[in-house]
């Protein structure tokens, strides 16, 4: 398994604010970025959220090689996080303003959507978007996003960054 180019910054957003429902657990997002690292050695990983998110971060970051990744968790503005989401070359998250501003910027996005219904609420943008719902889902949503399992989203990311790269 390995992720090219030989560089590569993943951008994970860990929250949602309107719906806790909405959010991945704290140790599947710990997975999912392990998984990352370990597919190549130069990939990094920028954690995105509010202050709210702050403590999720550093309990994800704790866990991970903090050489090689930047928590970036309530420390930016509205301008700086675009121009954050501007440089990744991937940002995952679930559905939230952050992955809708990333894809507005033309960043490829992978959002994870359990409760909320992708048809009404996927980002817009004519980018390069995958959208992962959990194992039979009706296309409407209105799964648990504890039923998206990190490998999935890991191979995802993988394949979607090998046929747009």
């Amino acid at each position: 398994k390995t992720i090219n180019p030989p560089s590569l910054k993943i951008g994970i957003i860990l929250g949602s604010e309107n719906l806790p429902a909405k959010r991945w657990s704290t140790d599947k997002w710990s997975e999912l970025c392990k998984l990352l690292l370990e597919s190549n050695k130069s990939v990094r990983i920028f954690l995105y959220g509010t202050k709210k998110e702050v403590g999720d971060a550093h309990v994800i970051a704790h866990e991970l090689h903090r050489d090689r990744v930047c928590d970036l968790t309530g420390k930016t503005s509205l301008p700086e996080l675009a121009d954050e989401f501007a440089s990744c070359e991937i940002v995952v998250g679930c559905d939230s303003g952050g992955v809708h501003l990333a894809n507005s910027l033309g960043t490829k996005v992978v959002v994870l959507f359990g409760p909320t219904n992708p048809q009404a609420t996927r980002p817009c943008y004519d980018s390069p978007l995958i959208v992962i719902q959990p194992k039979d889902s009706p296309n409407e949503g209105g799964r648990a996003m504890s039923l998206i399992s990190p490998s999935e989203v890991f191979e995802k990311c993988n394949s979607f960054w090998n046929e747009t790269s």
